[in-house]
């Protein structure tokens, strides 16, 4: 029973430690310096993992996603031509911040 109850809380170290975090910003900016009352505004992602840390656009990690999966949807029923579509507002920052 001592024996499992280790192994139990091993486990659930290890499986804990190889999560990602990922935690939600709203991102304002003033694209032209300008104009300061245009203000715009991006929900931005933020994950944190054992190698290092990733902030991207959501709208932008939703656009790439959504087109992915059309685009492999396309290649399994290969009808001759593949289609690339560009989906609505793929999100204002098209930037993304790495550290590792």
């Amino acid at each position: 029973m001592k024996k499992l109850l280790v192994f139990s809380c091993i486990l659930i170290g290890m499986i804990t430690n190889a999560q990602t975090n990922r935690f939600f910003y709203e991102y304002k900016f003033i694209p032209d310096i300008n104009d300061k009352t245009d203000i715009k505004t991006e929900m931005m992602y933020l994950d944190i993992d054992k190698n290092g840390s990733s902030y991207y656009s959501r709208d932008k990690y939703i656009a790439d996603s959504t087109q992915k999966a059309d685009l492999e949807k396309q290649i399994k029923a290969f009808s001759g031509s593949i289609n690339i579509n560009k989906r609505e507002k793929p999100g204002q920052v098209s930037y993304r911040v790495t550290k590792s």
